[in-house]
Formats: structure tokens, sequence, C-alpha cells
């Protein structure tokens, strides 16, 4: 049995790639991100999306990392889907995301931060002393935040 690694994560980005996201880390639709992760609570606000869960092992290793043969026999029993990690997950949904994470049995402690396309990746022994996060939205100018999609959307509408 699988240590078992609990976390709390954002993502930013338009609502439509923040959605995209989620259903891929859950295993949902064409892709899923490395292992997979299952979620306790999923909250919008702010206009981003703040999540808690769990997963198998560590962030690195069931998220992150997740290549090579452990990608190929893990992929079989996810059959049409797309196993992929979860840099390339943010990179192709446009998102930004941050994740802090531990592993208690271990004594293992994740923070990993993906931000218009710099990841950063810090492991320590002991618990972070606060789980803040603080990534931007994403900077790509197709990606705007999701009262910005409502607010052109409106203006559309008013020119019609």
């Amino acid at each position: 049995m699988a240590n078992v690694c609990s976390f709390e994560m954002a993502i930013k980005g338009n609502f439509d790639g923040m959605k995209q996201m989620i259903a891929a880390l859950k295993g949902e639709g064409p892709f899923i991100v490395g292992r997979g992760a299952e979620f306790q609570s999923i909250r919008y606000e702010n206009e981003y999306f703040e999540l808690s869960g769990s997963c198998p092992w560590s962030i690195y290793a069931a998220l992150a990392h997740y290549e090579g043969i452990e990608r190929h026999i893990y992929g079989h029993r996810m059959p049409g889907r797309d196993v992929i990690s979860l840099s390339d997950a943010c990179e192709k949904f446009g998102v930004n995301l941050e994740i802090y994470a531990e592993e208690e049995s271990c004594d293992h402690f994740d923070h990993y931060k993906y931000e218009n396309g710099s990841v950063t990746e810090e492991f320590q022994d002991k618990p972070y002393k606060h789980w803040k996060f603080s990534i931007e939205f994403p900077s790509d100018k197709n990606n705007i935040s999701p009262s910005e999609e409502m607010e052109s959307e409106r203006s559309e509408e008013k020119e019609r």
C-alpha cells in the first residue's frame, strides 16, 4: 500500500482551463495527470480554485514526475486517456498552480509551483509553517481571469 500524501492546491487561469485541469487531476476526460488525485473539497473563491485532497506517495512521484515505465504500466488502466505530468497539464490548460503537501508517515513535505512556464520544487523534512499561496494569474494574453471573461462577454452582448 502506498503512503498517502495530503495536499492543498491553488489553480489560477481562465475558468475553462481550471476546470479542465481539475478533470485531468481526477482522471476524467481524455487526460490524467500522473496517477491522479482524489479531492475532499473543491472551492471556487476570488476567481480561482482552492482544493484539498490526496494522492499516493508524494506530489513529486504521483503527479509531477510521472515518467517512463510507470507511465506505461499505469497507462493501461486508463484506456483512451493520455497520462501527462503536472507541468505538461499546466501548460496544456494554460493555468498556474501551487501545491503544499505532506506525507507525514515519512516526514516528507513538498512545495510545488508552476507559474508561467517556470517550475519551482522544494522538499523538506519538517512541516511548512504556513501554506500560503502566492501564484499569479497566467501572463498569457489569451488567458484572462474569470471576471475579465464575464466582463468581455457582457461587452460583446451590449454591442449586439
